[in-house]
């Protein structure tokens, strides 16, 4: 018998056999798993289309059910679970940060940036952020200004001007502007995100 067949005797029988089930923690929140799988995120509403979540049967570690639409994205928790549907996301039975982020405000709702902070899905940027806050409100993020054509509004226009005064810079390019409009759509706002 050749040295290869004897050093992998009998591991070819291993590398066949099916990997255990994951043992998965007991769950945290009952939840009605009948309940929508794709809650809308106010504070980011292309969190799907930006690729945070990918269809999925896969059980929920937090609430047992299977996920519909599992969370892919960052969390920022000690305690990370390993899979996170998107209604324990919302609900916030997550109840960890999802961004690197500060107000750009001290002036807060508390329960608004609850929401925005550990209840919205994680933004895709190079650095922390901060995360722009006008009259106590937290706004939604609507993607860099080089998406959905947001570059060509006249309101994102004037949000990447005032960012580029903001950094005394002549312009900003789209890509490095991250977009922000309040709920009610009258406030818009650009946040830095250098690569």
């Amino acid at each position: 018998m050749s040295f290869w067949k004897k050093a992998l005797n009998g591991f070819d029988n291993r590398m066949t056999a099916p990997p255990p089930e994951p043992k998965l923690p007991a769950p945290i929140r009952q939840r009605d798993c009948s309940e929508d799988p794709k809650p809308h995120f106010r504070f980011y509403p292309h969190a799907y289309e930006d690729g945070n979540f990918e269809e999925s049967d896969a059980k929920c570690w937090l609430c047992g059910c299977p996920c519909g639409w599992r969370y892919v994205a960052s969390i920022y928790s000690a305690d990370k679970p390993e899979v996170v549907c998107a209604r324990c996301l919302a609900d916030g039975t997550l109840g960890s940060g999802t961004h690197d982020t500060v107000a750009s405000s001290k002036v807060v709702d508390k329960e608004l940036w609850f929401e925005a902070e550990c209840c919205t899905p994680g933004i895709s940027s190079f650095n922390p952020f901060s995360w722009p806050v006008v009259d106590g409100e937290p706004l939604a993020y609507l993607g860099h200004a080089d998406q959905r054509d947001l570059e060509k509004r006249a309101e994102v226009k004037q949000a990447m001007a005032a960012l580029a005064k903001e950094f005394d810079w002549p312009e900003v390019a789209p890509h490095y502007a991250m977009i922000f409009r309040s709920l009610d759509g009258k406030h818009w706002r650009a946040s830095m995100d250098l690569d």
